[in-house]
Order: C-alpha cells, then structure tokens, then sequence
C-alpha cells in the first residue's frame, strides 16, 4: 500500500523581505524547507512539532497545493503533486478555523451548506453531510447562530466540520488546538482521534504542545531548520539524545530561542 503522503527533498525559499526603492536590487532569500524527507501512513495521526518559523505551515501548503515547492517531489496517496494536483485536491482537505476563513454573518449552517455547494455535493448528499458532521463534532444548538457569535472552540470544530463535507480522507490542521481552553482542547483531540479510528482518516497537524504531541500521536515528527530531525514515538524520540523526555529533546534543539515549543 502506498504511503498517505510522500515527500522526498523538498524544499521551499521565501525571499527576504526588503525596503529597497530599487526594484531591480537582487534580493536575498531565506530557505524555510531543506531537502526534507517525509512519509506517513494511512490512516495514522501525525503530529509535527518544531519552533516557529522552521517551516510547519509551509509544509502542510505545499501538499494542499496552495504553495509550489522550489525543488524535490510529493506524492499524496501514490499521485504526484506537479501532475495530479487536481486529483490530490479531492483526496486531501486543510481544515482551517481562522475568521477570515469562513463568513461572519451566516450562520454555521449556512456556511456548511455553501462549502457544500463548492464541493458540488447533491441537496441530499449535502443533507446527509451537514447531519453526520453536526453529530459527529458537537455542533447542535449551534448551527443556526451566526459564525461570529460562535466561541473559539466552537469555530475551531467547524472548521473540521468544514473538512469533513467533502469526503477527504486526509485531514490537515495547521494547530488546530491553539486558544482552546483545556476542556475545549480535549474535545477536539478526542474528535480527531475519532477521525483517524473510526473513519480511518489520516491526520496531519502541527502543535507547540508537547504533551498534546505525546498524547496525540502515533507517530512524531520533529520539525527544526528546514528538516525532519526524527520521527518516531515519544519514547523512541527521547532517545535522540540520550535523555528521558521529548521536552529535554526539545530543549537541545531549541538551544534558548524563544517560542520554541510549549511544553506546559
């Protein structure tokens, strides 16, 4: 069986941004991925951790083809992501829950019903959707209340609610758990494992949360300057460097930058 996702040598430059008034001034790049190797499992939940900046979100961009790598290849579930970008699209889903992300004065179902529409769902498939997506990730009681009227929890499982509606059996989640308070937290954890073990979704997602990391994986993939410095489990991970956790890991990767990774 092929992998779920595939990535041999990718990598991603960004150019520096300047406040040249010569447009013609070459200007420098910044290399955010650097021959990266990954490959993840069907059906598995992946969690990618790394400090800020080393590439987290570029990554998932570049398999929702939102972003073009610069070199290397990326194959989602056996299809090349430069000839069937297309194809890929229907396989794969990025579950975002930003409020840009979705129209404040409709309200949640309105908004399920349009992205519906996008996904060019009959009015009997999109019935069924929005009803097995309203049970499956809590939504009663909200469906008919504006979006902006929503808590930020609430909108972070609609966001996944949104995912679902098209039938993709890859999730991406680019830290889908931020600003959740601790109960709101587990709550979307437990959906996502949900996904994985009784839809046999694949679940790709970033986190700063150790812990969350620990708790959610079944494997870990440790994200820093551009490459995968391991994937594994927590406990195969914390043997990188002899120490006995993923946070003393961590904290020799880090070496003192800020933001790093949460390990709270």
């Amino acid at each position: 069986m092929a992998p779920a996702i595939e990535m041999r040598r990718v990598s991603k430059w960004y150019p520096r941004r300047t406040y040249s008034l010569a447009p013609w001034k070459q200007r420098d790049k910044i290399q955010v991925l650097d021959r990266l190797d990954l490959e993840i499992q069907p059906g598995a939940i992946f969690v990618l951790v790394g400090p800020n900046g080393v590439g987290k979100t570029t990554l998932l961009k570049i398999l929702a083809t939102l972003v073009l790598p610069d070199d290397g290849e990326v194959w989602v579930q056996g299809y090349s992501r430069t000839r069937h970008a297309s194809r890929i699209r229907r396989i794969l889903s990025f579950a975002i829950g930003e409020e840009w992300s979705f129209y404040g004065r409709l309200t949640a179902r309105q908004n399920l019903e349009f992205f519906s529409r996008l996904h060019n769902l009959s009015s009997k498939e999109m019935k069924q959707k929005i009803q097995e997506a309203t049970h499956l990730f809590a939504l009663d009681g909200f469906l008919d209340r504006t979006y902006e009227t929503l808590s930020t929890g609430t909108r972070h499982r609609l966001g996944i609610a949104r995912s679902f509606l098209s039938g993709a059996s890859i999730l991406l989640a680019d830290e889908p758990t931020r600003s959740l308070d601790p109960l709101s937290k587990r709550e979307l954890q437990a959906l996502l494992k949900r996904l994985s073990r009784e839809w046999g979704k694949t679940i790709l997602f970033t986190t700063h949360d150790l812990r969350e990391a620990e708790e959610m994986g079944d494997t870990i993939g440790i994200l820093h300057q551009g490459r995968i410095l391991g994937v594994g489990k927590a406990e195969e991970l914390s043997a990188l460097n002899g120490q006995g956790n993923l946070e003393e890991v961590f904290a020799d990767i880090c070496q003192g930058e800020t933001g790093c990774a949460d390990t709270s």
